[in-house]
């Protein structure tokens, strides 16, 4: 029974979202992945891609991909990883906000 009442509220939400607040898609905004929004959170509170790589059970190449990644995809200049990340977390803030 609770789960029933469970698995309907969460049905029951989605779908509120859907009404409410329908999700606009900029299309000057690149998307992200989800995999590239997590490493670019952890980047940006100051963990290497090895420590981000152990965190997430990833390599830390591919760790550094991602963050290369989005800050491409985003367009960033700056040379220092944690600026990069903050650089291209503060673009996509809007779009994350949107898909919540």
């Amino acid at each position: 029974m609770v789960a029933d009442l469970q698995l309907f509220a969460v049905h029951a939400q989605d779908a509120a979202l859907r009404i409410l607040a329908p999700s606009v898609v900029d299309p000057n905004v690149p998307a992200l992945t989800p995999r590239e929004l997590e490493v670019l959170r952890w980047t940006m509170e100051g963990k290497t891609a090895w420590e981000v790589g152990n965190l997430l059970g990833i390599t830390e190449r591919t760790a550094a991909l991602h963050v290369n990644n989005a800050t491409h995809k985003l367009g960033c200049s700056t040379s220092t990883r944690r600026s990069c990340a903050r650089c291209a977390w503060d673009c996509c803030a809007d779009r994350r906000e949107r898909e919540m």
